[in-house]
């Protein structure tokens, strides 16, 4: 009885709502706006309306600090519709639940730059005066899904193009002031636990660790076309890419499609210039960085922060913005 009350009293809104609409012109989100305040009046009539005009339904107050001055956030993220459809998250336990779960996505806390303009208008001031450890579930609404930045919520409905109104989940599980930093540290703790000494870097956010002796110290002369085997892993351990068809198959990432096979290097006069593949592709800096510190037969391991990465975009569902990578990386004789 309960849902079919609500259900009929938000089809009564809309259609009062929808009458006052004949006998004025419409705006920008106007016919949305009453949609949207209907359905908080119905379903959260207890909200806590937040300043632009989002709604909080849900919160559970951080034990941490407040996270207002942070410059990165990193937080656990779960976005739904108005009717519960989940169409993203960082959880893997909820993605388990869906059905969705894949070895090969990463699932976790990401990072989120909190510096004005980064984040949607509607994030940006749902998470406003939280803590860390603090989760709040949040109703947006669609014309606060841009990162255009206005002062008023008329004038966010007046200007924004309609999208649809979505729920975030939003737990702040930590804040960081400078994210090199940050990654340097946890490199290095990486780095101590897996070699039990400390590594060096040999220029700032890149390490390389040599665990295979080479045939000689001679550099390759330029234009020599040397093989590969390496693993791509997240510093949790999750492998993200291979060459190695077992190494695939344990982690559970192995596709059919790929051939598992080492990779052509072409050597050039700079680790910038560096292409890999018959279509001599460019690859990121550390990888490069890392080859050009290895000989012939050499065994290597190189550590880089994201700027030698794939930086704040991450790379597909695999990895995450702000990642440091770690390459496992093995001269062979030969492609077979």
């Amino acid at each position: 009885m309960r849902k079919i009350i609500s259900y009929t009293a938000t089809a009564v809104l809309i259609a009062m709502c929808c009458s006052c609409a004949k006998e004025r012109s419409s705006v920008t989100n106007d016919a949305a706006k009453r949609y949207f305040d209907a359905w908080i009046y119905v379903h959260h009539s207890d909200a806590r309306r937040t300043d632009l005009g989002s709604y909080i339904i849900e919160e559970t107050t951080g034990n941490g600090a407040p996270i207002e001055g942070a410059v990165f956030l990193s937080v656990n993220y779960t976005i739904s519709d108005l009717e519960g459809n989940i169409s993203s998250t960082s959880s893997s336990d909820i993605a388990k639940m869906l059905g969705t779960h894949s070895d090969a996505t990463y699932y976790g806390p990401v990072y989120w730059s909190a510096e004005e303009g980064a984040l949607m208008a509607g994030i940006a001031d749902a998470i406003k005066g939280m803590k860390i450890n603090g989760k709040r579930k949040v109703v947006i609404p669609g014309w606060l899904q841009t990162y255009t930045t206005y002062s008023t919520e008329e004038e966010y409905i007046a200007n924004v193009t309609e999208n649809t109104p979505a729920i975030y989940t939003i737990e702040v599980t930590d804040t960081v002031m400078s994210m090199n930093y940050r990654q340097v540290q946890l490199i290095e703790k990486y780095l101590g636990n897996r070699f039990g000494e400390k590594v060096d870097s040999l220029q700032y956010g890149f390490y390389y660790k040599r665990t295979g002796e080479p045939l000689d110290g001679e550099a390759f002369p330029e234009d020599t076309t040397v093989y590969i085997n390496y693993t791509g892993r997240l510093l949790s351990g999750k492998v993200f890419d291979t060459t190695i068809g077992d190494t695939a198959k344990v982690h559970r990432i192995y596709s059919a499609s790929n051939t598992y096979s080492p990779a052509t290097i072409k050597w050039a006069a700079d680790s910038l210039s560096i292409t890999m593949g018959s279509s001599s592709s460019s690859v990121i800096q550390g990888f490069s960085r890392t080859l050009w510190q290895m000989r012939s037969m050499e065994k290597g391991v190189g550590v880089f922060i994201s700027d030698l990465g794939y930086g704040s975009n991450g790379s597909g569902n695999s990895i995450p913005g702000y990642a440091p990578l770690v390459f496992e990386v093995e001269m062979v004789e030969n492609e077979e």
